[in-house]
């Protein structure tokens, strides 16, 4: 899917004060992401275990490892949905959140 055209679509069926909101993957680019990266590996190391989590793999699930890294992200974001919010999630996911003003 591609992320500009997504993004375009959704703004323009939302009304104003609408909301979108997008849970999804990424690779670390920059030296700080790198750090959020690894002060998440406890939490998720700590949640896979408790939950006895499997990989996708593991599972059989057929699985793309082609990710944009959250530099792009935060671009596509900027160029699509300005004021948009990107923030770290745990297993290499981040939040982007956007309200559609007037």
């Amino acid at each position: 899917m591609d992320a500009h055209e997504a993004l375009a679509k959704a703004k323009a069926l939302i009304r104003p004060g609408g909301k979108i909101v997008v849970v999804g993957l990424a690779h670390p680019s920059s030296l700080l992401d790198w750090v959020i990266e690894v002060l998440r590996i406890v939490p998720t190391r700590i949640g896979s275990a408790l939950h006895r989590m499997q990989s996708s793999e593991e599972l059989g699930i057929p699985t793309s490892y082609e990710l944009p890294t959250m530099a792009e992200v935060r671009r596509t974001a900027a160029e699509e949905l300005p004021g948009a919010q990107v923030r770290p999630g745990l297993y290499y996911r981040y939040l982007l959140s956007w309200t559609k003003g007037a």
